[in-house]
């Protein structure tokens, strides 16, 4: 079944449409973007919105779906407008493309959702909602450095899943390169690449085994402050001015390098197939070839890694071994001591570089059965504390190498990125026998002593404290002691979610550092519940200047040094078609935002460190997830962005003196540009 939209029905807000016939329209935004509202009545008939788009622009764009649940005439929300649900989505340019959205997605259980054919990534934020209590919907295209044209054709409700159109239209060539830009470093011919890797594989061997700055230990510490005897391990130090890691022979270290050295480079090609110049068979190159058949968010997909059939191509059998001996010996030329997380791991012990883990690669970070939201699992389930054993068992066969700096326990956990969630207030919509409502009903037994006293704080009517073991659904109001206490109860919740696997690992391994849990940012300061069990403490932060968010850090009364897992910047100049998070105009702009970025972090006195994502630039046409951002200091042929480069080594050659205080750091702030990520 399916029901046509028609394009009168739509408000246009900071948008006009150049072009319509029946079916299909030409939208342009204005350049902080626009688009278009439109009711949801008789949504709840139907199972998914669908839209064929084409991007009339050189680039990618993001673009978001907006949900209300009332009848809202201003389609771009505002702190006076709020959605209830978005989705953040984007598309590629030169591609027609049927999009979709699945109204299943709004119990936003799902953060990134399964990918569609041709569509980029998908992403989701918003509180457990359907699309029977939403009123009003709203199509935006993102802001961008100039308005933005979309052709938008047979807007639609459908029962049945879409027919995805999948055009043949060539973005992609044999080499893994973005057939539509031209850059410099970009090859001409599969025997020019492998000639240029064979040079620059050559030229690394002036950094075997040695950092390019005199003044670095063997470890990449700063031999100018020896703060310790050394442990033969790293270990951390506050000097009374500030906090430092140390190296295994007790010299400060500061810890830079870059993320997923040989990962995040694959394209995912069983829903961009048709946009592929050169597939190869699945015996041509093996090792480069991924078929994921276990089901990933909520399907299965096939990768193959184009930078490594390079390789194979340049170096035959002995790839692995001389990549790993030209990307390590780069990595200290370049200025970088660290090697960052989800690295392959033969590359982190093959390179006798200091390196960090991610140990939830190893184990599954501990889960139950049954969850409150999202990943967040019933925390005082006793299968909680079983599966905190399993997975600290990852660390044995790490337990005595000192090139190991630490692990994090995971990365982003996906409950976490909801701002304003209240975790007990999920756990108390529950209506499944979850062991943490009991634990729940305890604490508010304990709090209040008499049911009577419950229901005259939460204004309720409940005949018992076991009433409560029945799911209770309605809205938490805001700033009421009923909130309070559901908050109250989230921090313990998160307390004891920190603490079990923390106490598993240290049980485990005794000589490395907890780096903790790499949360995307801090929100709310209960998040932070059990940070004394790390030993230092990890955020992601994809800004211009880190100091803001490691402040919040701090303000939220963690005592501990802090680390940075994730950041980058990206330009439209280089092999892909997006920029990532953070985005400037140019190659060198990117050198100057990293400078000013590591440079400036490093005069913090709680940072000790932070890993640039990623050491590649993304498939041009997407990863399995669909990010396809021009991130990397090396593109698909191995080719090196050099002002990148350049701009690594400057940092590297001042990196000990800023941090001590000694030297003024990089202060040349670049202009950012509107980003194109999802």
């Amino acid at each position: 079944m399916e029901k046509t939209i028609g394009w009168d029905q739509i408000t246009l807000d900071n948008a006009q449409i150049i072009s319509r016939d029946d079916q299909e329209i030409i939208l342009e935004s204005a350049r902080d973007g626009g688009g278009f509202t439109f009711s949801c009545e008789g949504f709840s008939a139907y199972n998914y919105l669908v839209c064929d788009m084409e991007l009339l622009e050189s680039h990618s764009q993001p673009f978001y779906l907006y949900f209300w649940k009332t009848e809202v005439n201003k389609a771009k929300p505002d702190n006076q407008n709020p959605f209830d649900f978005r989705v953040l989505s984007g598309i590629q340019p030169y591609l027609p493309v049927t999009w979709s959205f699945d109204f299943k997605l709004l119990d936003s259980q799902s953060l990134f959702p399964y990918r569609t054919p041709g569509r980029q990534k998908m992403v989701i934020a918003g509180k457990r909602s359907s699309i029977k209590e939403m009123k009003t919907v709203s199509f935006q295209i993102k802001e961008s450095y100039h308005p933005v044209r979309m052709k938008l054709k047979h807007l639609r409700l459908t029962t049945e899943t879409p027919a995805y159109q999948t055009p043949p239209v060539k973005l992609m060539d044999e080499m893994g390169q973005y057939m539509p830009k031209t850059w410099p470093g970009k090859q001409t011919s599969i025997q020019e690449m492998i000639q240029n890797i064979k040079s620059m594989a050559d030229a690394s061997e002036a950094y075997d085994n040695r950092f390019a700055q005199d003044n670095w230990s063997g470890w990449g510490g700063w031999k100018d402050k020896k703060l310790t005897e050394g442990s033969g391990y790293f270990a951390t130090f506050h000097d009374g001015r500030r906090f430092w890691l140390t190296d295994p022979d007790g010299y400060a270290f500061f810890s830079i390098g870059p993320d997923c050295i040989g990962g995040d480079r694959n394209t995912r090609t069983d829903v961009m197939e048709h946009v592929l110049s050169w597939i190869p068979d699945d015996h041509e190159f093996p090792e480069a070839i991924t078929t994921n058949d276990q089901m990933s968010q909520g399907q299965s997909y096939k990768l193959i890694d184009y930078p490594m059939i390079n390789l194979i191509r340049t170096f035959g059998d002995q790839w692995k071994e001389k990549w790993q001996k030209m990307t390590a010996n780069r990595l200290r030329g370049w200025g970088f001591n660290t090697v960052g997380n989800w690295t392959e791991l033969d590359f982190c012990k093959q390179s006798r570089l200091p390196y960090v883990i991610p140990l939830d690669r190893f184990k599954k970070f501990p889960g139950t059965s049954r969850t409150i939201f999202r990943d967040f699992p019933d925390v005082f389930d006793p299968a909680y504390k079983q599966q905190a054993a399993l997975f600290a068992d990852g660390l044995k066969q790490f337990i005595d190498d000192p090139y190991l700096i630490g692990y994090f326990l995971c990365n982003e956990p996906n409950w976490a990125f909801e701002e304003g969630l209240n975790l007990g207030a999920e756990l108390l919509a529950q209506d499944e026998p979850l062991v943490s409502k009991k634990n729940l009903i305890v604490f508010l037994q304990e709090r209040y002593q008499q049911i009577e006293a419950l229901n005259q704080a939460w204004q309720t009517a409940f005949t018992s404290f076991d009433d409560l073991l029945q799911p209770q659904k309605q809205p938490v109001k805001s700033e009421s002691p009923q909130e309070t206490d559901l908050l109250d109860f989230m921090e313990i919740m998160i307390r004891e979610y920190v603490t079990v696997p923390s106490a598993a690992c240290k049980a485990v391994d005794p000589n490395h550092l907890n780096l903790g849990m790499r949360w995307s940012w801090i929100h709310n300061p209960r998040q932070v519940a059990g940070w004394e069990n790390y030993d230092v403490f990890s955020i992601n932060c994809y800004s211009f200047d880190p100091r803001p968010a490691v402040d919040s850090v701090v303000k939220a009364g963690v005592n501990l040094p802090v680390i940075i897992g994730e950041f980058h910047h990206g330009a439209l100049d280089g092999a892909t078609s997006a920029t990532g998070i953070r985005g400037v105009k140019t190659q060198a702009e990117r050198g100057r935002a990293y400078r000013y970025y590591v440079e400036q972090g490093a005069s913090h006195p709680n940072l000790v460190g932070c890993h640039y994502f990623d050491y590649n630039d993304q498939s041009a046409i997407g990863r399995f997830d669909g990010e396809n951002y021009n991130i990397g200091f090396v593109d698909a042929c191995q080719q090196p962005y050099q002002e990148m480069v350049d701009a690594a080594l400057a940092t590297a050659a001042v990196l000990y003196p800023v941090a001590d205080g000694k030297q003024k750091a990089f202060d040349d702030l670049p202009e950012e540009i509107p980003s194109i990520f999802y």
